[in-house]
């Protein structure tokens, strides 16, 4: 009964996406909006990576989380350019770089990250990582900690919680299919509005880039495969965490509805060293929601001040 009234709702909700989708940006206004300005691209085995490099001073590798793209760091780059050498890059699956080549498991991501890091000439790095992004940041740390001089993770993942509804929708049956061909603004408006802890700090401009990002080549699809794929992995491999010696810095929402501050608790326990810095009214996104505020605290931290 259970399961028929599971299919039923879903099938609804399907049927409801397919009456309400709009149509979307062409593929080219979206490449010259969102790559005017610094971006790059480079090859790593036959992918073709977006980028940006900006700044100067030490350098820090900036990793974007599930469903969005390098732009979420836009704030830090603002804040921080004078001081810092912001390398930012579009992961494998979102924004420009599109579909990965090698899968979304863990190793090979870290793999990726490495050469791509051995690509642009980087000896020395420090990385900060918001989400699935932080995900990797402190797995590239665990796996490379001589290349690393300081790690900045926010809301990242690592330890088990409970999947938020966008997560269980994508990949149930049916909206998994449609998914990759209907997408509504309103429901990428809705999950943005989800990440943030403050619903009015959201502007008509972010949801527009989050939606038309996600319109932009296979990415829908790729969402889809990257949820039924490491999503599992990020909230149970926790292996390693203990190991990393160099200086940490936790950023936390208080209000992250995605990841809780339980998981926030374990990072620190497992990492006794580390700052922690937990922001009150802010959601899983801090550095975009507050960035003037998050850049300044990463800024004392990778200083010394």
């Amino acid at each position: 009964m259970i399961r028929s009234l599971h299919f039923t709702l879903v099938t609804v909700a399907a049927a409801a996406l397919l009456l309400i989708s709009g149509c979307a940006p062409s593929q080219q206004y979206i490449m010259n909006k969102y790559t005017a300005g610094e971006s790059k691209f480079i090859d790593i085995d036959g992918l073709r990576v977006h980028y940006r490099d900006e700044g100067k001073g030490p350098v820090l590798l900036c990793l974007h989380g599930i469903q969005s793209s390098l732009h979420t760091w836009d704030g830090w780059v603002k804040e921080m350019k004078n001081n810092y050498r912001i390398i930012r890059i579009d992961l494998p699956g979102w924004g420009f770089t599109g579909p990965s080549n090698f899968g979304y498991s863990r190793d090979e991501t870290v793999k990726f990250l490495k050469k791509f890091i051995d690509a642009m000439g980087l000896k020395k790095i420090n990385i900060a990582g918001n989400s699935y992004g932080g995900f990797l940041a402190w797995n590239f740390v665990v796996d490379n900690q001589d290349k690393v001089d300081k790690l900045i993770i926010l809301d990242a993942g690592g330890y088990p919680f409970k999947h938020p509804l966008a997560v269980t929708l994508m990949t149930a049956p049916v909206i998994r299919n449609i998914y990759p061909i209907i997408t509504p603004r309103f429901i990428v408006a809705n999950f943005v509005k989800d990440v943030y802890g403050t619903k009015s700090r959201v502007t008509d401009e972010t949801i527009d880039r989050y939606y038309n990002l996600m319109m932009y080549n296979d990415n829908r699809k790729e969402s889809v495969k990257f949820f039924q794929g490491i999503s599992g992995q990020m909230e149970t491999e926790s292996a390693g965490v203990n190991t990393i010696k160099i200086p940490t810095l936790i950023m936390w929402g208080r209000k992250d509805a995605w990841i809780p501050l339980s998981v926030m608790e374990r990072f620190k326990k497992d990492i006794p060293h580390a700052r922690v810095i937990v922001y009150d009214g802010v959601g899983h996104v801090p550095m975009e929601e507050i960035p003037e505020i998050t850049a300044k605290d990463a800024d004392a931290f990778l200083s010394g001040k």
